[in-house]
């Protein structure tokens, strides 16, 4: 479901601020994806660990670019608004840096990617992205996983194909 949030502020009787953010709402859509519940306990299979740090504008520079302005993204004071301790990491541009740093190993020509958003990605941050190789019953697939850099909370789960 899609729908839009219109938000107007007003200082002294003159408006200063007007935007329409459009949210999207999960449902319930038949077959199973693929998911990653944690990292695999077998450390071989583990391929690389990549540690990222994530700089405080990240949302800021993030929404100048998208034009996806949401206010959980630009200001703690304006993250609190929604119930964030502070501000937080756009999802997609999570996906986007997670992939980025694999891009060396991703299948050439088209690709599936299903992705779990998690946790929100506090700003600034350090977070880790660990890939490996796994097959099942589809075939072979890169799993990718952003966690956070001290205590390896996940932020996203992402498979690749």
């Amino acid at each position: 479901q899609e729908y839009d949030i219109y938000t107007r502020a007003s200082s002294g009787g003159v408006q200063v601020w007007e935007e329409i953010s459009t949210m999207l709402a999960r449902r319930h859509t038949p077959g199973k994806r693929p998911t990653i519940d944690r990292l695999p306990s077998d450390v071989d299979a583990v391929e690389r660990k990549r540690p990222i740090h994530v700089a405080g504008d990240t949302g800021r520079r993030y929404a100048f670019v998208s034009g996806d302005v949401n206010p959980i993204h630009l200001w703690d004071f304006t993250a609190a608004r929604f119930g964030f301790k502070q501000v937080v990491a756009h999802g997609m541009w999570s996906l986007a840096r997670t992939l980025g740093e694999v891009a060396d190993v991703l299948p050439a020509g088209a690709m599936q990617v299903d992705t779990q958003f998690k946790l929100p990605l506090y700003l600034p941050g350090d977070a880790v992205v660990t890939s490996w190789k796994r097959t099942d019953q589809d075939g072979p697939w890169l799993d990718l996983w952003l966690s956070d850099g001290r205590k390896g909370r996940p932020h996203l789960a992402m498979q690749v194909r």
